[in-house]
């Protein structure tokens, strides 16, 4: 990791590695510090197949979103996130790829987020939902897009239904680790007395 500062500081400390200066840039003073990659192993194993699903309802304007217990239907995975997790870093997100309506990803009974299908991949921030020193299941649940789905997507985020009337895949998923680099500084004994 990088970072400059102006104006100077005089002492420079980081919380865990050593910070080591490295080129300036113009006015700035720039620094260079050192964090461990962290690699997390989740285990994801398929509990559920998808069941076929009833037409999307329309409202006064756009589609209506299927109501909670739809979601029996859906496919269902479990993601097994260990103990030590958050060890050595600020926050985990978990990069979720997939094709279907809506998923939800749950612990328990209890719904920690969702997210409407539109192509790219869905980020979720794990910290909050992790206990300290705990492994943790959750639970992701995806529901068929239906292929008459009056639902506008962009060409490249439209799924290839072939002879399918419905869809509601997996693709990648990964865990993406946050670092975070904590610096203490003093001003420089000139900029004291100015």
């Amino acid at each position: 990791m990088r970072f400059a500062v102006f104006p100077p500081v005089r002492d420079i400390g980081f919380a865990s590695d050593k910070i080591s200066k490295s080129t300036k840039d113009g006015i700035f003073e720039g620094y260079e510090a050192a964090v461990g990659q962290k690699s997390v192993k989740i285990g994801v194993k398929r509990v559920r197949e998808a069941q076929a699903v009833e037409p999307v309802k329309h409202g006064e304007y756009n589609a209506v979103a299927p109501a909670l217990d739809k979601f029996q239907g859906a496919s269902a995975w479990n993601i097994s996130i260990p103990s030590n997790a958050l060890t050595g870093v600020n926050d985990l997100f978990l990069s979720i790829r997939y094709t279907g309506d809506i998923a939800h990803l749950s612990a328990g009974s209890h719904l920690l987020a969702d997210n409407f299908y539109h192509g790219a991949a869905w980020s979720i921030g794990l910290k909050r939902f992790l206990p300290a020193g705990e492994a943790r299941e959750f639970t992701l649940e995806i529901l068929p897009l239906r292929k008459d789905a009056p639902i506008f997507l962009p060409d490249e985020a439209r799924p290839k239904f072939g002879s399918r009337s419905d869809i509601a895949e997996l693709g990648e998923i990964k865990v993406i680790p946050e670092y975070e680099i904590v610096v203490h500084a003093e001003r420089s004994k000139k900029q004291k007395s100015e």
